[in-house]
């Protein structure tokens, strides 16, 4: 899918949210943290917000540097992959819906549009009986 924007995955997305609320409760700033890992504070803001993931090696070596078990990172994590498999889906969906939409618009023929139309009706009614059965 060319021009497709790729979003962060969510294990990420949440390891940084981790990371966030880990740096606020102690107390540091994104500069101060940075230092004291020796990084920039642009990079720990990228950590925070998944757009670049953390290594485990750097993991643990802020799990160390801010007094917390390597696992406050990682518990309950395989609950996220369920979510992400079905957000996935979700998307994907979303995208098709979009794109037949942009289709839909480029029938010109108000008949054969309207006998389309009809068409996704039917399908989306009988779809729709087949998951109440």
């Amino acid at each position: 899918m060319a021009g497709h924007l790729k979003l962060p995955n969510i294990i990420d997305q949440e390891v940084g949210k981790r990371l966030y609320k880990l740096r606020i409760a102690k107390g540091l700033s994104r500069k101060e943290l940075a230092s004291l890992v020796s990084i920039t504070q642009q990079q720990i803001e990228k950590y925070e917000k998944a757009t670049n993931r953390i290594t485990v090696s750097r993991l643990i070596e802020l799990s160390q540097i801010l007094g917390q078990d390597i696992q406050y990172f990682t518990m309950d994590i395989k609950n996220l992959v369920v979510s992400k498999t079905e957000t996935q889906q979700d998307i994907e969906a979303q995208r098709l819906r979009l794109e037949g939409a942009k289709e839909l618009n480029k029938i010109k023929n108000k008949h054969l549009l309207s006998l389309v139309v009809a068409l996704i009706r039917d399908i989306s009614h009988i779809t729709a009986r087949s998951i109440s059965n």
